[in-house]
């Protein structure tokens, strides 16, 4: 077998995780990042025209919303993309980033950026670190979102990976895309959007929020 790809990413409904398999090819969770613009600016991290905010809209509130990610066009109601060929087998690592600020005051992040790692996060990934630190890599993918690149480059500094080791980051492996969700808290989405909230729960293949289908979009890309 030859050496292994690490991808991080933050996985749908999973808790800090680090799960080894050999599969023949493997994409994971591609999402689209937007955060609300309701006069709590500031509070909410918000920093139009930085980290790709290319575009405003209204949601189905009437709020204007930031979207991050319209550039990457991946965004569609289709049959998941097939995948690629491979040769050979190749041994992918998965590992979700730590805990982020939002995470533990439960608020819904989806794939907005506007988080980072607590210290519990850090541990979280310096102990992940310890862990993968015998393994030998062939190359890095990660997401763009700032508490993955906070994971990765602290897995690899406690890992003490080769300096030399590439290291890709690909919009494809942001979180799935919440839309109005995006920075409410738990509580407030359940009483914004009880129907949706519990479909989302229950049956997310049928969930439909701001006009899109936030699962169906992340089986497109997957």
């Amino acid at each position: 077998m030859g050496g292994s790809t690490m991808i991080w990413t933050a996985l749908l409904y999973v808790h800090l995780t680090l799960s080894t398999t050999t599969i023949a090819a493997t994409k994971t969770n591609s999402l689209r990042t937007f955060a609300h613009r309701r006069g709590r600016r500031l509070s909410m991290g918000i920093r139009p025209k930085q980290r790709g905010l290319n575009k405003l809209r209204a949601n189905s509130r009437g709020e204007e919303v930031v979207d991050l990610w319209t550039g990457e066009n991946d965004r569609k109601d289709l049959p998941p993309l097939p995948i690629p060929n491979i040769s050979g087998r190749k041994r992918v690592v998965l590992v979700r980033h730590g805990q982020s600020t939002w995470n533990k005051i439960g608020r819904i992040q989806g794939s907005s950026d506007f988080s980072v790692l607590t210290d519990k996060g850090k541990h979280q990934a310096e102990a992940t670190g310890r862990m993968l630190s015998a393994e030998r890599f062939d190359s890095v993918y990660q997401s763009p979102l700032s508490r993955v690149v906070q994971t990765a480059d602290i897995i690899c500094e406690a890992s003490q990976f080769d300096m030399s080791l590439i290291r890709t980051q690909l919009a494809s492996l942001r979180e799935i895309d919440l839309y109005g969700f995006q920075g409410l808290m738990k509580e407030e989405g359940k009483a914004r959007y009880g129907t949706q909230y519990d479909t989302w729960k229950r049956s997310p293949e049928s969930f439909i929020i701001d006009d899109h289908k936030p699962v169906v979009e992340l089986w497109y890309r997957a």
